[in-house]
């Protein structure tokens, strides 16, 4: 699968061995891997982890085992919260991109373009692919349909959402 995606590392070690194995749970969960015992133990490990180093972001705080998040006192803790917030928005960087990915790899290329660059496409043909341009500043603007061959896009602000439902990714 290709690599559609880069994060900046957290430099602490914990943290970032927490990221790339969300990230390899996710890849072995689309190669069908997920009802292996190798694949259940990893992802209890993770869970582990995870909260033992979500829990001890209170200086306060010493993991006890799983068990201790059913208190709101663990689980409300602002140490807490922050600590699991920041993890889970650094391992979702590359997880979302991979589970999207899954099937659709050879439909599209994917580039990274930064601020400054101009991304240029050539389309071969307009009867198989539509561009299209929808008008600034409105939510749901009018579309205008693009003739030309040759496309250059660049760089502006834009909003992705992505929906993943809780429950899966945290399963």
């Amino acid at each position: 699968m290709k690599k559609i995606f880069n994060y900046n590392k957290f430099n602490n070690e914990v943290q970032d061995t927490i990221v790339e194995t969300f990230v390899s749970l996710a890849q072995k969960f689309l190669e069908g891997k997920s009802e292996t015992q190798e694949y259940r133990d990893a992802n209890a490990n993770l869970t582990e982890t995870f909260m033992k180093e979500c829990v001890e972001a209170n200086p306060n705080m010493t993991f006890s085992g799983l068990d201790m998040l059913k208190n709101p006192m663990v689980n409300g803790d602002m140490f807490f919260l922050h600590r699991f917030n920041t993890i889970l928005a650094g391992a979702i960087t590359p997880v979302i991109p991979t589970v999207i990915a899954s099937g659709h790899e050879n439909l599209y290329e994917t580039y990274q373009v930064g601020w400054g660059d101009n991304a240029k496409y050539t389309v071969e043909s307009n009867e198989m692919f539509v561009v299209n341009d929808i008008a600034e500043g409105i939510a749901r603007g009018g579309v205008q349909t693009s003739y030309n061959t040759e496309y250059t896009v660049q760089a502006r602000p834009k909003q992705v959402s992505v929906y993943v439902d809780w429950y899966h990714v945290a399963s």
